[in-house]
């Protein structure tokens, strides 16, 4: 079964039913569907946003504040819904078309144009973000977007502190999947003041990589 109709349920209720649904299934399964934490807990906070500010204005005393808080929450849930079901449940190989259904989500097209092992690399930018964390900004080579490319779901940043420059990318042991520019790294105190070394590549929705970008350099902060 394939799903033309809006899938996002536009009243309230339903949208939290059906939202809650979703999250609950997508929590149980965060490793055995690959998605990432950081992922899940964006649009976990959005859908507990709009939960509080619905009961506020259910309640039978609320100002018009409330229920522009509430249609403001709503919003950015059913955005933010969209863009997790599109990244991590639509076009997931580990997720079958019954579980789609059961979660009354789109389900792919079996004849869709098939996903490319990422071809270009990503540019990598360093920044301070406050102290013992920097922050990691990315975009596809070449491209003034910071749109990822074409059946990517993130970036993956390999990292370490390490005593001498690496002459392997290997040599990074430490790694996360960031699925959006910019992403913060932190660190312990007692690693202030060090060299750390880091490394990005694109990763694809079936967790394919791409090519690793050249190792760069910064001190933690």
């Amino acid at each position: 079964m394939t799903m033309h109709h809006d899938y996002v349920p536009s009243e309230d209720r339903k949208l939290l039913t059906w939202g809650r649904a979703v999250l609950t299934q997508a929590h149980a399964h965060l490793t055995a569907w690959r998605i990432p934490q950081d992922g899940f807990d964006v649009v976990d906070k959005l859908f507990n946003d709009y939960d509080l500010a619905l009961e506020v204005v259910e309640n039978p005393v609320h100002s018009s504040a409330d229920v522009k808080l509430k249609n403001e929450t709503k919003e950015a849930f059913k955005k933010g819904i969209r863009q997790f079901v599109r990244e991590y449940l639509t076009n997931n190989h580990l997720i079958t078309d019954n579980d789609r259904e059961r979660m009354e989500i789109p389900v792919h097209d079996s004849t869709r144009t098939p996903i490319p092992v990422p071809t270009t690399v990503p540019e990598l930018f360093i920044h301070i973000a406050r102290t013992r964390s920097l922050t990691v900004e990315f975009k596809d080579s070449g491209s003034e977007s910071k749109s990822k490319p074409y059946g990517v779901n993130g970036a993956v940043i390999i990292y370490d502190i390490l005593d001498t420059p690496p002459t392997a990318h290997a040599q990074l042991t430490r790694n996360v999947l960031a699925t959006r520019t910019p992403h913060v790294l932190d660190f312990l105190e007692a690693e202030r003041g060090k060299i750390v070394y880091l490394a990005i590549c694109w990763q694809n929705e079936k967790g394919e990589k791409g090519h690793w970008s050249d190792i760069q350099n910064a001190i933690v902060p």
